[in-house]
């Protein structure tokens, strides 16, 4: 069997017997070698990222959605548009880590809080991001 010249991971022939020893040292080599990787870079090599929707429930008080991770940034917009098909950017935002969108959009150990600016009525101020709507997330770590 032939053998990659830098982690010297597996290379079957044709001929070759396939055996689950060899994808498991595979394996082990290449968590190893990103393990090395990220501990030189002092964090994380590869970043998480996690994309999803939530459903906003109305509420003023903070809900928390959970991507496994702490974030560095979200992005988070809503999926729709009114009766006259006009799109509402109040119904998006971005935070980073660091700084937050009016305490609507916090980053937190785990993911992420969005709220509204005070309720759910329609003479409010933006943005509003648990509005009884649905929502797209893009987060990064």
């Amino acid at each position: 069997m032939q053998k990659t010249s830098n982690y010297n991971l597996n290379q079957w022939e044709a001929a070759d017997p396939i055996r689950r020893e060899d994808f498991n040292a595979d394996n082990a080599a290449i968590d190893a070698a990103l393990g090395s990787l990220n501990a030189a870079m002092g964090q994380m090599a590869v970043p998480k990222i996690a994309v999803g929707t939530y459903t906003g429930n109305g509420s003023a008080s903070a809900k928390t959605i959970t991507v496994g991770f702490s974030p560095k940034m979200v992005l988070v917009w809503g999926d729709w548009s009114d009766d006259y098909g006009t799109y509402h950017a109040g119904y998006c935002g971005m935070s980073v880590k660091g700084q937050t969108l009016q305490s609507i959009l916090t980053l937190t150990d785990t993911g992420f809080q969005v709220k509204n600016t005070k309720d759910n009525s329609d003479n409010q101020l933006y943005p509003h991001l648990n509005a009884s709507r649905s929502y797209f997330y893009f987060a990064i770590g």
